[in-house]
């Protein structure tokens, strides 16, 4: 479950990630090798984090093209990839061509430069939020400055947890999801402090 798994990795911050579908790097270690053929909605966007903190997206969909060699040897590395989509931001300039126009719940991953992300979880299937649609989801990321920006594993499965609390409204109860984007003060041997000596505020 998303709260057990931020838990029990010590995240400050932490979001559901992308079922693990498709091209998958965890802390520099591939977990799944192939960049699976995508459709126009799933597995058709590559996010890349490198170790400096910057990022990269590929949109498959456009018929961009991933090479980890090439991309291991820029920015010290490869550090995290993940892969879902679509690519909403890329290169500054909004993804044109969004075509789904359904509102539903939303988890998105933005990029300003290194180090300074911008993470947003989007309700929906409430009375009090409809969700959003990719296009709008391409608008609001561009809108708060992101340079490259990728839609998540949505619906049932967004969650956003801040020092062990989740902050959205889900439409359910806490889902058992594949993978997950955890945020928390990492030593070199990947041990994290406990919550309570946390000061998230700085």
């Amino acid at each position: 479950k998303t709260s057990e798994t931020a838990a029990a990795n010590g995240a400050i911050f932490a979001v559901n990630g992308t079922m693990n579908s498709g091209l998958t790097l965890h802390n520099g270690d591939k977990q799944r090798k192939g960049v699976e053929k995508s459709d126009k909605n799933y597995r058709s966007g590559i996010v890349i984090i490198y170790r400096d903190g910057s990022v990269k997206t590929v949109n498959l969909s456009k018929k961009q093209s991933y090479n980890y060699n090439t991309e291991n040897e820029q920015h010290g590395g490869v550090w995290q990839a993940f892969q879902f989509g679509p690519v909403l931001v890329q290169d500054g300039e909004m993804t044109t061509g969004l075509k789904s126009k359904e509102r539903q719940p939303r988890t998105i991953f933005g990029y300003v430069e290194p180090g300074h992300y911008i993470i947003v979880a989007v309700d929906g299937r409430t009375k009090v939020s409809i969700g959003m649609t990719e296009a709008e989801m391409a608008e609001l990321m561009h809108g708060l400055g992101c340079t490259q920006a990728m839609n998540l594993d949505g619906g049932y499965s967004t969650s956003m947890i801040f020092m062990g609390k989740t902050v959205n409204e889900r439409v359910n109860d806490d889902r058992n999801v594949n993978d997950m984007l955890l945020f928390a003060e990492y030593d070199a041997d990947g041990n994290a402090p406990e919550l309570s000596t946390v000061h998230a505020d700085k």
